[in-house]
């Protein structure tokens, strides 16, 4: 007889165990990996369910009214669990608030062992996006016809703990032996579970099998194939479909195309096929009619006469449905089996560190987390890049520690060389035919190594409102002083590291560089404490050329001995990355030293050239600020370039003799040029929006609307409130975009405790959540109220989000009033430009136009903006024709309540 496992499920009036109360309870016994028995019942509080768990779980007073207390139950479910294993979904809320529950009911608190399926899942199933049982059952085919009911919670959470049992069985040994030695980390006896089946399996022969997976070192890959160049059969004599009916045959009739898709196709294939150099093309297309597989058929056609394309993107969900396309069975492209996804150098993991990581013993549970399920994602990818892992995050340590690095120039150690993905990328880039890029990373420059790729003729643009709207906001680059003291304390720390295998001249350069990084790190420290006593004001300032001639000389004297003392540390540490990554200087057991040599001279060339820059570029139009904190002893030094070309267009201008950008909402009729001025892509718009003319949305303003830019901020922040509350007529999800934070905090602050208690939740960025958990809990929330800033509108993954309501809080200007805007507004006047007309008008029209684009154009779909000026001023009427237009402003009448009264 086997051990039986209690997958439990409860379902409580708040998270509090002293106050709040259990109201259902379930739960599926599980033996011999079959489930076995389900137990459920409603229990009845004692009090009134709060109006926001009535909503989640759909358990209201009348119905627990009659149903058992918690101590009419309690020995029944005591009982039930003795002897058992628990199991529950997030183990740590249900274990504790039910053993806290008992004790308040006179029982022994719960002794039993306890199992999490959320951390057996973030390992044992790396990639899924989401580890919310909803979401997590959802991905793996199981119905769930009843969430956050305990039964049905319970009884999805056995098929997936089955589930997960499973896929540990199949997993490689190897990898399991591995997992063992983390696996202590884990959430009560979640790891023993993990050894136990290990000890299971131990006993029986390990079947390897070597065209599934390959080792490297002690680490289990999956094994990858190479595509040879024009390895699939091409037949050039098929021509491209010019009818509507003939496009769609290619998609099995499976998709009926819009009038503007089908002519969007006939564009990009006219544009592809023509010969030579052609000049670019920007077309507008309907956001509703957007969807990836707009560009397959074009794409096919290229790809058929051998010729490759770069294809860039703005959001996660483009290549998630991208890919999802490209894998139905029934639509079969020559393209889908020769494309790749290429991204930075970063963006991969690096084995050899990975390795190495495994080697230091660690009793970070977050840590041992990731570990393992790298562990187990390596026996599943084939790229090696990290966007494809659920957890991963680019600002964690760990994942940093563990990527590779921007210079490929190292020589890796021969055991790590055939397997490594940055290798691997670069092999597929030979032969693939379709190369899929981030605007993001193309625009922080990662990817020019792709751009001046010669086997590259052709680029097309996909989302281009977003393109245009990162190459428009580029940020400062930044000098801290305190990050830089943190950086020369690592590299002297890794200078003086004893390292008896290095050969002599080695050991000397490094201790030449220690030399003389203790000596920048005194100069560094010196001046800048001199500058912060000298300058100490607490708001940010403006750094100009006359400022820097007026600087006492012996600051003057300090700053240039700092420019030449970081000078002459990259100067050494160039030399030493020439020493180092010689083979015959070191054995592969110093490799680790090499890829940090690498990367501290990576990480020292940007400190010395955004410092350098900073007190001496004066021939560009630029910003240079300063902001002390005496406090903390911190300088931050901001470094701002507002007429520099970006360099993605110097390769789109030389390299390339096909560029494409398809995008929406970004054709502004009252200054045709714009896109062109800021993106530097000379040609005209084609705008196909044909089916923007059957769009029927209410456009709202109030007719007794407050004067906004005259008020102030308590008034303003009445105003909001009130309308916000009387806008909120019917259970819907509704969107506000607001200006500013404090703007934000104040109407949070003022309505939320009456709407929660309605059962209304409220995401609110800055106050209690972010724009990724925004983005993550919106379609299991309930009708949520989301409060974001318009600097969120240009975030690409927002895209995804649709709401029958968005509200615009004021007209979406930039601040006049902070320094960056103000100190660009006088460099375009200096051009004789109006900055108004010139950025601010065309900046908030497009920010205008993104909010307007996430509603989801259903009959009710309404856009009320609580700003009169949209319709009382010429320049608001401006800003309404990138609307639709067909649709009309209403005004409508707002009953007064006791904000207005204060007014």
């Amino acid at each position: 007889m086997g051990k039986i496992y209690a997958v439990v499920d409860i379902e409580t009036t708040g998270t509090n165990a002293k106050e709040d109360q259990i109201i259902q309870f379930a739960c599926t016994l599980v033996e011999n990996g079959q489930m076995i028995h389900t137990f459920a019942t409603d229990i009845n509080p004692g009090k009134p369910i709060p109006k926001m768990i009535q909503r989640l779980t759909h358990l209201d007073n009348r119905r627990l009214k009659n149903a058992p207390y918690f101590e009419d139950v309690a020995e029944t479910i005591y009982h039930l669990l003795a002897g058992t294993i628990f199991v529950a979904h997030n183990v740590h809320f249900d274990y504790t608030f039910l053993s806290k529950t008992f004790v308040k009911y006179g029982f022994p608190k719960l002794t039993i062992d306890a199992i999490d399926t959320v951390e057996l899942a973030q390992i044992f199933l790396p990639t899924a996006k989401s580890f919310r049982l909803n979401d997590l059952v959802e991905s793996l085919g199981f119905k769930h016809d009843r969430p956050h009911q305990a039964d049905s919670d319970a009884y999805v959470t056995a098929q997936l703990f089955l589930h997960l049992t499973e896929k540990i069985k199949s997993l490689p040994l190897a990898t399991l032996g591995q997992i063992l030695p983390l696996a202590p980390n884990l959430s009560r006896q979640t790891g023993e579970y993990i050894q136990k089946i290990y000890h299971q399996r131990e006993v029986a022969p390990e079947i390897f099998d070597p065209k599934q997976f390959f080792k490297v070192d002690d680490l289990v890959l999956k094994r990858r194939t190479v595509l040879n160049e024009r390895q699939f059969a091409i037949d050039s004599n098929l021509s491209f479909p010019k009818t509507k009916k003939g496009k769609e045959k290619y998609f099995a009739n499976q998709w009926t195309l819009g009038k503007e898709q089908a002519k969007l196709m006939n564009l990009l294939h006219q544009q592809f096929s023509t010969e030579g150099q052609t000049e670019p093309l920007l077309i507008e297309l309907s956001a509703s009619q957007f969807t990836p597989r707009l560009f397959f058929l074009p794409i096919e056609f290229q790809v058929r006469a051998n010729q490759p394309i770069i294809l860039s993107y703005a959001s996660d969900e483009f290549v998630k449905e991208w890919y999802a396309l490209s894998s139905n069975e029934q639509v079969q492209f020559t393209f889908m089996n020769q494309m790749m996804n290429y991204y930075a150098e970063e963006s991969y993991i690096d084995l050899f560190k990975f390795k190495l990581s495994l080697e230091k013993k660690t009793d970070q549970k977050l840590t041992a987390l990731y570990q393992m399920m790298i562990l187990v994602w390596l026996t599943e990818t084939t790229t090696g890049e990290w966007s494809e892992l659920g957890l991963y995050n680019e600002d964690q340590p760990f994942f940093k520690e563990v990527s590779c690095q921007k210079d490929q120039t190292i020589k890796l150690p021969s055991i790590f060389e055939q397997a490594d993905f940055i290798t691997w990328r670069n092999q597929r880039l030979l032969t693939s035919q379709v190369v899929l890029v981030n605007h993001q990373q193309l625009c922080e420059r990662k990817l020019d190594d792709l751009l001046a790729n010669e086997r590259f003729k052709q680029i097309l643009f996909a989302e281009f409102q977003y393109l245009l709207a990162t190459l428009t906001n580029r940020p400062a680059m930044v000098f801290n002083n305190k990050q830089a003291d943190k950086l020369l304390a690592r590299v002297l720390e890794w200078a003086n590291a004893q390292r008896p295998l290095l050969i002599e001249p080695i050991k000397q350069s490094l201790n030449h560089l220690a030399a003389v990084v203790r000596l920048v790190d005194e100069i560094q420290r010196q001046f800048f404490e001199e500058w912060i006593e000298y300058f100490n004001h607490p708001s940010e300032q403006i750094w100009t050329q006359a400022r820097a001639t007026q600087l006492p000389v012996r600051l003057y004297r300090n700053s240039q001995q700092l420019l030449k003392a970081y000078a002459e540390i990259v100067t050494l540490i160039d030399q030493l990355k020439t020493q180092a990554n010689n083979k015959q200087n070191h054995s592969e057991v110093d490799y680790p030293f090499v890829k940090e040599c690498f990367e501290y001279a990576q990480a020292l060339q940007e400190h010395q050239q955004i410092l350098k820059d900073w007190f001496e570029d004066w021939q560009t139009p630029t910003l240079h600020t300063f902001l002390i904190d005496a406090a903390k002893q911190q300088v931050t030094l901001n470094y701002y370039a507002f007429a520099r070309l970006h360099p993605m267009f110097a390769y789109l201008n030389e390299q390339f003799t096909k560029v494409i950008a398809v995008g929406s909402g970004f054709y502004l009729p009252f200054d045709k040029d714009y896109i062109q001025r800021r993106t530097h892509i000379q040609a005209p718009i084609k705008r196909l929006t044909f089916a923007e003319e059957n769009l029927q949305v209410k456009l709202l303003v109030p007719k007794n609307g407050l004067s906004i830019p005259e008020a102030d901020t308590d008034s303003y922040v009445d105003y909001l409130s009130s309308k916000i509350r009387q806008a909120l007529v019917k259970e819907e999800a509704c969107l506000v975009v607001f200006n500013s934070q404090e703007v934000l905090t104040g109407v949070y602050q003022a309505i939320h405790e009456q709407l929660t208690k309605q059962g209304q939740e409220i995401l609110a960025v800055g106050v209690n959540s972010s724009l990724a958990k925004i983005l993550k809990r919106f379609e299991s929330a309930n009708h949520p109220l989301v409060f974001i800033l318009m600097q969120h509108l240009v975030d690409s993954n927002l895209s995804k989000l649709h709401f029958p309501k968005v509200i615009i809080a004021r007209l979406l200007f930039s601040n006049p009033t902070s320094t960056k805007t103000k100190w660009y507004y006088e460099y375009l006047k200096k051009q004789g430009l109006d900055p108004f007309y010139n950025d601010s008008l065309p900046q908030a029209t497009l920010r205008l136009r993104r909010a307007f684009d996430l509603l989801d154009f259903s009959k009710e779909s309404t856009l009320m903006v609580l700003d009169k000026r949209i319709v009382t001023t010429a320049y608001g009427k401006k800003m309404q024709k990138i609307l639709p237009k067909q649709l009309h402003w209403q005004e409508y009448l707002v009953l007064a309540d006791e904000s207005d009264e204060k007014n």
